[in-house]
């Protein structure tokens, strides 16, 4: 259901229909509680099947007395402007609440309403054609039955919010005032009246710049829909029905507008060259020929916008029917801006080669970001048919975990944006009305964080049988709020500031931050490699099976906590005495940070080599693996020994990039290195620049993917009695960095690889640290299981609770 109301403390965010953006809007107190339907038997509010229509641009007619709509401390309204919380009438208040969790949705258009559909009471209203850009932007809500929106054609706006505070104004028209001017007794001109009925509504400055370019200049009124004035950002309950309509919401528009920004000088050289580019032959032209290395250049820079970085761009174009990208004034459809890119990406070798060579560093830059991932996973991920339906190719767990270069603002919105898109959690055309749906992944943004993601968790395991979600790296870093129980942490007697540099919401060991993965956080994402590939692969396709033919056992940890928020509704803002009967929906039950899960140890770890750090695998790490570099001369290539196998595989992860076994040429590619290795050192990053073989390159490439800010190991070799067939087996392989002597290698029933878990440094309780996955040679295909059957292997396993 849509509003016109919005919070009066912005949030710093992106492209986010949750995020809270502009000011909070009040109408004094006697403003109608007439809905603005035109029809006399029009619902008076929102409610079940009904979208908002926003909004009607036009410039302002003259210089209105507008009045302010300041920010407002009442409870957000959930309806239309036709409905505010600053009503008076207490029964009609709890009616406008309550309507708050119905299926109202917010839609929008970008042509007049046809004759046969609802028209609103006074809209829009005639007002003077805007003539220039500056010009200020009038607005109203319009009102549209869900079942005549496809009469009704509109457009949605995917745009970023931007870091700054709503200072921006809009003039909405508000229809409630005039019975405020008639309890004025005003005798002014009714012009004058009029004028008075329009009032300010602020938004962010790249909201109000995409509407004044977007607006129409002819005088035809344009429906658009747009999050941060058609969702109450104020109000919870609809915050969260509303993501469950983005889905049809974007499928339904008749176009997604995509704005990029008001542009600069570069702006019209990229969009006509990207139209150029799709002519004919001007591909091979613009490929070979160096005077375009400009063009490349601005293509470049488009792709690294911040749009294409949101987590939520991904399903506002996924869905999309149609979609344009505005930057400016200037216009280009996605298909061909998609196609561009494709052409950029694929010519991208011979295209750097146009650039002077004393230029150093290419200008073009890292281009397999941003826009380039964005055309891939819509391409793999949300292919559609002839017709324009889409075909959902991936489970949730896969969306979450492998978009993970798309950032949120709300952390909750990393899962809550891609809902729609898995085919594990769709039936039929709406989420919402899916019946598969299991209420673990309903959105709520009354929910603790830590429950979101556990709630995801668990889903994840039910739909794919397996424990590896806990060793993807997908939970979003959420900054710690400076407030002033967190601006001084206590220690023992006395206080010490906080470290400097930014602090985050600590996750439980089972939620890994995306800042492990491969690339790290989104902002990070841009520099390049600053860990390793992950060994558990993607949900569809699993790299190893340490636990052949066993399922997961899991469970979480749990712990009842009072709901002040919704007990503070009922006036009662303490817990109260044992004694005195309590309201049982005053206390909700919420996830204590543990997991429990059973495996078995299969050694301790006696000895760890320096992490790989800037690509350097140092000679004490090599005889870690076997290998001692003193062992030959390398001037006398015949007298170097073989590479130990568990040296080169675990180098390799026993895989080559295709995720098969690795070629055998591997094997001869190490001992090269070995043999060219500096001081006995391996410099891999060096080496793939110097390197003038592609077989060692190949061979480079994969030990840079696999090593990269990981650690070598080598365990105690201890005999456990029920472990089944090997005895004293001191194992080598890759750990994350960070890991200890007297960690603990273990086997998670479930689980695809080992993990590395550390006890509890206490040794007062039982729970333990989950470090990472890992790589452990000769462990990786049920070797670990010792050949035990399923029923002996759960006797033998033991529980661990997970912190």
């Amino acid at each position: 259901m849509a509003t016109a109301n919005s919070h009066s403390e912005p949030v710093v965010g992106g492209n986010d229909p949750t995020a809270q953006d502009s000011q909070t809007i009040s109408v004094p107190s006697s403003a109608s509680q007439n809905g603005i339907l035109s029809d006399s038997n029009a619902p008076k509010t929102l409610s079940d099947g009904h979208h908002q229509l926003g909004s009607a641009l036009e410039t302002v007619p003259g210089t209105a007395e507008a009045p302010t709509l300041s920010p407002s401390t009442s409870s957000s309204n959930p309806t239309s402007t036709a409905d505010h919380p600053s009503n008076s009438n207490p029964s009609s208040k709890q009616h406008i609440q309550s309507s708050a969790s119905q299926n109202s949705s917010p839609t929008t258009s970008s042509a007049p309403l046809p004759a046969t559909q609802t028209a609103p009471q006074q809209a829009p209203q005639p007002i003077k054609r805007p003539k220039k850009l500056s010009d200020p932007l009038f607005c109203q809500l319009v009102v549209a039955i869900n079942e005549e929106i496809p009469a009704c054609p509109y457009e949605a706006l995917s745009y970023m919010w931007g870091n700054q505070q709503a200072t921006e104004p809009i003039y909405m028209f508000y229809p409630e005032l005039r019975g405020v001017l008639a309890k004025e007794g005003t005798t002014k001109k009714r012009s004058f009246q009029m004028k008075r009925l329009w009032a300010r509504f602020y938004v962010r400055p790249n909201l109000h710049s995409a509407l004044q370019h977007l607006r129409n200049y002819q005088g035809r009124h344009i429906y658009l829909w747009v999050d941060a004035i058609c969702i109450d950002q104020n109000n919870n309950p609809e915050r969260s029905t509303q993501v469950t309509k983005m889905a049809e919401i974007y499928n339904r528009a008749s176009n997604v507008s995509v704005w990029l920004g008001s542009g600069n000088l570069q702006s019209k050289l990229t969009f006509d060259f990207m139209k150029d580019l799709l002519q004919g032959t001007n591909l091979d032209r613009f490929v070979k020929d160096p005077s375009s290395i400009a063009h490349w250049e601005a293509l470049a820079n488009l792709m690294k916008n911040q749009w294409f970085s949101r987590r939520w761009v991904v399903q506002e174009v996924a869905l999309a029917q149609s979609a344009t990208l505005h930057c400016g004034g200037e216009v280009i459809y996605w298909d061909e801006f998609s196609d561009a890119v494709y052409s950029f990406i694929g010519n991208f070798d011979d295209i750097a080669k146009l650039l002077p060579p004393m230029r150093g560093t290419s200008p073009l830059g890292n281009v397999k970001t941003g826009a380039w991932i964005l055309c891939q996973a819509i391409a793999n991920y949300f292919p559609k048919d002839g017709d324009g339906n889409i075909d959902r190719k991936a489970p949730l767990e896969t969306l979450v975990s492998q978009l993970i270069s798309f950032d949120a603002t709300e952390p909750r919105d990393i899962i809550y944006a891609v809902l729609s898109l898995a085919k594990d959690t769709e039936e039929g055309e709406s989420l919402e009305r899916s019946q598969s749906l299991p209420p673990v992944v309903v959105p709520n943004y009354d929910d603790n964080i830590i429950d979101v993601f556990r709630d995801f968790i668990n889903f994840a395991i039910s739909q794919s049988e397996s424990l590896d979600i806990i060793c993807r790296c997908w939970a979003l870093v959420v900054p710690l709020k400076q407030t002033p129980q967190t601006a001084k942490i206590r220690v023992g007697t006395r206080q010490r500031q906080p470290s400097p540099g930014p602090r985050s919401v600590r996750f439980p060991s089972w939620m890994p931050s995306v800042a492990r993965a491969a690339y790290g956080t989104p902002i990070e994402h841009i520099e390049g490699r600053r860990n390793g590939d992950s060994f558990v692969g993607s949900p569809e396709l699993k790299l190893y099976n340490a636990t052949p033919r066993t399922n997961p056992v899991w469970r979480f940890g749990e712990k009842i906590e009072y709901n002040k928020k919704k007990a503070h509704g009922s006036g009662i803002s303490t817990p109260p005495p044992l004694k005195i009967p309590i309201n049982p929906s005053f206390f909700r039950v919420v996830c204590n940070g543990s997991m429990f899960v059973k495996g078995f140890v299969l050694d301790v770890i006696a000895t760890v080599g320096n992490p790989i750090v800037e690509g350097i695998i140092s000679r004490e790490v090599l005889a870690l693996g076997g290998w001692f570099s003193e062992d030959y001369s390398p001037l006398d290539m015949v007298e170097i020994p073989r590479v130990p196998d568990e040296l080169w595989r675990t180098m390799v992860a026993d895989k080559g990039t295709d995720g098969r076994a690795p070629p055998s040429t591997y094997q001869r590619a190490c001992q090269k290195c070995l043999a060219e290795a500096v001081r006995g050192d391996i410099n891999i990053t060096k080496l793939i620049q110097e390197e003038g073989d592609q077989t060692m390159v190949a061979f480079l490439k994969r030990v840079e993917a696999v090593v990269w800010n990981r650690t070598f190991l080598r365990s105690k070799g201890m005999e456990y009695p029920k472990m089944g067939r090997y005895k004293a087996k001191s194992l080598f392989g890759l750990a994350p960095r960070g890991t200890k002597e007297g960690d603990l290698i273990c086997i998670l029933l479930g689980c695809s690889v080992p993990v590395i878990l550390r006890p509890d440094s206490s040794r007062k309780t039982k729970k333990y640290e989950l470090l990472g996955e890992a790589y452990i040679y000769g462990m990786l295909n049920g070797d670990a299981l010792g050949g035990r059957r399923k029923k002996q292997l759960e006797q033998d396993c033991i529980e661990f609770e997970l912190q």
